[in-house]
């Protein structure tokens, strides 16, 4: 299992919709014209509406720079519809993606897991100069990182006990 990188996703995109005032024909009754004598011959036609200018941008985790972008597809896409404060529907459109990589720091266990993955996916491998002999270091490293650890922490172990018979000698020699 590789582990997920952290992506920056920038989104430009633009906002269409089409427009056509509708149900007009009573907002001119007046009491000085009788409606029975008035006659709208009013035809408004659908207009495009183009507004650009959307920006948006958000993070996500993917093992690689595809799976990211496929992500920001999911959130915003062209053909996109939704509804505005307004009630017009618009669609989405021209929809231009920038991903970057978020700069990754590892710890030491997340660095780990990293070389433990690429043992497991590489270390049968042929043994010529390719991933394969690399992957065969990275295990000779992984156990020897392994084996230090434990030391470590028997040492530390010692460390806390030796701390702890100091602390009660100097407390018998205060008596």
């Amino acid at each position: 299992m590789a582990l997920a990188i952290k992506y920056r996703i920038g989104v430009e995109f633009s906002l269409e919709t089409q427009i056509e005032p509708e149900g007009v024909e009573r907002q001119f009754d007046n009491d000085n014209v009788s409606y029975d004598e008035f006659e709208d011959g009013s035809y408004f036609a659908t207009q495009s509406v183009e507004c650009d200018g959307g920006q948006v941008s958000f993070t996500v985790e993917a093992e690689d720079e595809d799976e990211a972008r496929s992500k920001a597809e999911e959130v915003i896409f062209d053909g996109q519809e939704f509804e505005d404060n307004n009630g017009f529907t618009w669609v989405v459109a021209g929809v231009n993606y920038d991903v970057e990589a978020q700069e990754w720091e590892p710890t030491v266990d997340e660095a780990i897991e990293v070389l433990k993955d690429f043992v497991n996916e590489h270390a049968h491998e042929g043994t010529g100069e390719g991933q394969g002999r690399v992957a065969k270091a990275a295990a000779v490293v992984l156990d020897d990182h392994s084996r230090l650890s434990a030391r470590v922490s028997h040492l530390e172990g010692r460390v806390s006990d030796l701390d702890q018979r100091i602390t009660e000698l100097s407390a018998r020699l205060a008596q």
